[in-house]
């Protein structure tokens, strides 16, 4: 307090929220702006007492009504971030990897006719045995000769050539088939093998062509040869018939 004009300095400034400034009152009345600019709010340092203080509450309840709204609080931030990083580990774990059912074929999308063209490799080295071990001579070769081809005089053909031509003189044109066959059959009993040897070798027959029965053949019981379409002619290779159009499995959806 000033002991000459008995005025408390604190008394003399007052600050003005409008402005965000304090304001000096001289003799106790109104405030009047200083005639300079102030400095900066932050450097002003208002007097002590509790009037300073009451004034120093107000400057800092005006700045907080000054300062812009909308932020968002660092920890809600955080935590939001966090949450976006899980849910995307989570995705991956549980949606980004591949399936079994995606990158192994289903058995059940496989062809159906290439399943059934596959030989087993059991039946195959039993088809390819047939052809190996002792041999008839072709004068013990007895067939009958059936015509499978649809065309007529294939019988006929082979059945000259194995007599003027291999020596199998007891052989026999049977006529036509039944129906019409794609390939050309040999059937034969096991105490025949020998003969389907001698007789798939003399015409270059297919392994496959070879039909082992399971019974055995009567005394001078003639084999029974169908010839199918994919004969050509008694000296000439068989044909190999085309394989049906499969159509593609499709790929399944992941």
């Amino acid at each position: 307090m000033d002991q000459q004009s008995g005025i408390d300095p604190a008394d003399q400034w007052a600050f003005d929220p409008a402005t965000g400034t304090y304001q000096l009152r001289l003799n106790g009345g109104n405030a009047v702006p200083l005639p300079y600019e102030p400095a900066p709010a932050e450097e002003i340092r208002p007097p002590a007492g509790p009037q300073g203080r009451a004034a120093m509450r107000g400057r800092r309840r005006a700045e907080q009504r000054r300062a812009p709204k909308g932020r968002i609080p660092v920890w809600l931030g955080c935590t939001a971030t966090l949450v976006i990083i899980g849910g995307g580990i989570g995705s991956y774990l549980l949606y980004g990897r591949p399936t079994a059912a995606c990158t192994i074929a289903s058995p059940s999308m496989a062809s159906p006719t290439a399943a059934q063209t596959v030989i087993p490799p059991s039946n195959t080295r039993a088809t390819a045995n047939a052809l190996r071990g002792p041999m008839a001579a072709p004068i013990d070769v007895r067939v009958n000769i059936f015509d499978g081809t649809g065309r007529f005089g294939a019988s006929q053909a082979v059945l000259s050539w194995l007599q003027n031509s291999n020596g199998v003189t007891r052989s026999t044109n049977a006529g036509p088939a039944a129906n019409p066959v794609a390939t050309t059959t040999l059937d034969y009993a096991p105490n025949q093998a020998d003969q389907a040897r001698r007789l798939a070798k003399m015409m270059s027959l297919p392994a496959s062509a070879l039909k082992e029965g399971t019974k055995a053949a009567a005394f001078r019981q003639p084999m029974t040869l169908t010839l199918g379409q994919d004969f050509t002619a008694p000296d000439q290779p068989f044909s190999t018939p085309a394989p049906a159009p499969t159509p593609a499995a499709s790929s399944p959806h992941c």
